[in-house]
C-alpha cells in the first residue's frame, strides 16, 4: 500500500504552485479546500485499504513502509474535514446572515442526514441479501449514524452534532459557546465510543475561530511564518516521539488537531495545489467517504 501513498504524494508535488500575492488576501479559497480534502480522503481510503490487504502483505517491505506512513498521518487524517466544515459554516453564517441561518437546519443538517440515509438503505438491503440480521433499534440507530450496518457512520453522526452546535452558537452570537459545546460533545463521546469519534473534533470550532479572526491570524502568520512552521512541526514531532507525555486520546488527539490546523493554514497562505484528480476527489467527498472513513 506504500505505492498508493506514493502516488498521492506525487499528485501533490506535481500540482504545487507558489500562491500569487494577489490571491493571498482570499482566505482558504474553496478550490484549494477541495484539493486538500481530496488529498486526505484518498489518504483515508488508502489507510483502510491497508487493513483489507494486510493479511496478504504482512511480510512485504512495502507493507511495512505503508504501515509507517499510516502511523505517521493517522492522528490528523480527518482534521481537514472538520476544520474546513467549521470554517465554511461559520463563514457562511457571518456573510449570508439570517437568510442562510433560516435555511441551515434543512439545507445543511437534514440534507446531510438524508443523503447518508440513502447510503444506509443500500447497505441494509445488501445485508439482508447476505443473510445478516439486525434488531429494529440497531437499524434505527444506524439511520442516525450511531450504529453501523457495514457503512461508515461515525463522522456523519459527529459532524451533525457539530452543525447543530454551530447553529445554536451563532444564534446566540457566541463563539465561546461553540467551543464549549464541542468540548462537551467530545467528553460525552469519550465515555461511550472509540477514540476516533472524539479525538479530532475540536478542529471544527478551530475552523470557526479562524473564520472569525482570519484578518488578524493572517497578519500574524505573514509576520511569523518561519516560527509557526517550525513551532508546529516541533510540537507534532514531540507528540509522535513521546506519546506518553499526554496519555489521553481526547487531549493528545485534539492538540494534534489544533496544531495541524495552524500548520495547514500557514502553508496554504504560501502555496497552492492544482491537480484535477485531487480536486475531483474533494468534490466527490461523500461517496468516497462512505467506503473510506470507517
Amino acid at each position: 500500500m506504500f505505492v498508493g501513498y506514493l502516488i498521492i504524494f506525487f499528485l501533490v508535488v506535481f500540482g504545487l504552485r507558489n500562491r500569487p500575492g494577489e490571491n493571498r488576501s482570499v482566505f482558504l479559497p474553496r478550490n484549494q479546500c477541495e484539493v486538500i480534502k481530496g488529498v486526505f480522503i484518498l489518504a483515508v481510503f488508502m489507510a483502510h485499504a491497508h487493513d483489507y490487504v494486510g493479511d496478504y502483505e504482512r511480510l512485504d517491505i512495502f507493507f511495512k513502509m505503508g504501515s509507517w506512513v499510516r502511523y505517521l498521518f493517522s492522528p490528523i487524517l480527518v482534521v481537514p474535514f472538520f476544520f474546513f466544515s467549521g470554517y465554511g459554516v461559520w463563514e457562511n453564517m457571518s456573510c449570508k446572515g439570517e437568510a442562510y441561518l433560516k435555511e441551515f437546519p434543512e439545507r445543511r443538517i437534514l440534507t446531510t442526514l438524508l443523503n447518508f440515509d440513502v447510503a444506509v438503505m443500500v447497505f441494509l438491503l445488501l445485508s439482508v441479501t447476505l443473510g445478516k440480521r439486525y434488531s429494529v433499534m440497531w437499524i434505527l440507530s444506524a439511520f442516525l449514524g450511531w450504529k453501523s450496518i457495514g457503512n461508515s457512520n461515525w463522522y456523519i453522526f459527529v459532524i451533525l452534532l457539530c452543525y447543530g452546535a454551530a447553529y445554536f452558537s451563532f444564534k446566540a452570537k457566541s463563539l465561546m459557546l461553540l467551543i464549549f459545546s464541542i468540548t462537551c460533545i467530545a467528553l460525552l463521546l469519550s465515555f461511550v465510543k472509540e477514540s476516533w469519534w472524539y479525538s479530532n473534533v475540536i478542529a471544527f470550532p478551530a475552523g470557526a475561530v479562524y473564520s472569525n479572526y482570519k484578518d488578524d491570524i493572517y497578519q500574524w502568520i505573514d509576520g511569523h511564518f518561519v516560527l509557526i512552521i517550525f513551532g508546529c512541526l516541533g510540537l507534532l514531532g514531540g507528540l509522535y516521539l513521546w506519546p506518553r507525555i499526554i496519555d489521553s486520546p481526547i487531549v493528545q488527539g485534539n492538540i494534534h488537531a489544533v496544531v495541524f490546523c495552524c500548520l495547514l493554514v500557514a502553508i496554504m497562505t504560501k502555496i497552492e495545489i492544482h491537480n484535477p484528480i485531487l480536486s475531483w476527489c474533494g468534490k466527490k467527498l461523500f461517496p468516497i467517504y462512505i467506503r473510506g472513513l470507517r
